[in-house]
């Protein structure tokens, strides 16, 4: 689905071996104009930078855990089998227009509202394809005890986080947080 320019997959639902808890969060903003609500988010967003000043207006904080089932026949330990956490909550800003704000006004604040929900719940996507990329990258390793699979497979799996965080941080700057298509979409696509 494209939604305000972006691509938004529908919610994915969790394939095996993935536990997954999606929560959207909302905090109040206020105004009659766009201006006036970018400036209410200015004031309001729980997202600050360490000299108090507004890091961003919505963020996707992920937790991510992985539990490889390890079986030893006597000569070898493999992971038989994965499974992996994720918590995924994504925050942004609620607006409750009043009836006096023109349509056209109106619109567009919603329009703002949309296109930074569709950002977010694109760093949701590349969280869930990076649980996935997690459970194929550690079924099937092998070693000779398992507790070198164990530290193996540990590895495996914060080189696939850092991987996660490597691709949000592109998607931040290719979109400017949000604020412009991702590459090879026009606005309204």
């Amino acid at each position: 689905m494209v939604q305000a320019g972006f691509v938004v997959p529908e919610r994915p639902t969790a394939p095996p071996g993935l536990d997954l808890t999606q929560q959207l969060e909302t905090y109040e903003v206020g105004g009659a104009t766009a201006d006036e609500v970018l400036a209410s988010i200015a004031v309001r967003s729980p997202f600050r930078n360490d000299d108090g000043s507004k890091a961003s207006d919505a963020f996707a904080a992920w937790s991510m855990r992985w539990f490889p089932d390890l079986q030893s026949d006597g000569s070898e330990c493999s992971v038989a089998d994965v499974r992996v956490t994720l918590d995924v909550t994504i925050t942004t800003w609620a607006w409750r227009p009043s009836p006096a704000v023109p349509p056209n006004e109106r619109r567009r604040i919603e329009r703002m509202g949309e296109t930074l929900l569709a950002h977010e719940r694109e760093h949701e996507t590349i969280s869930v394809l990076g649980a996935l990329d997690v459970i194929d990258a550690l079924r099937g390793m092998r070693g000779r005890d398992c507790d070198q699979v164990r530290t193996a497979a540990n590895a495996t799996g914060q080189q696939v986080l850092d991987r996660i965080r490597e691709v949000n941080a592109a998607l931040d700057v290719a979109t400017q947080h949000g604020t412009v298509a991702a590459p090879g979409l026009r606005r309204g696509d």
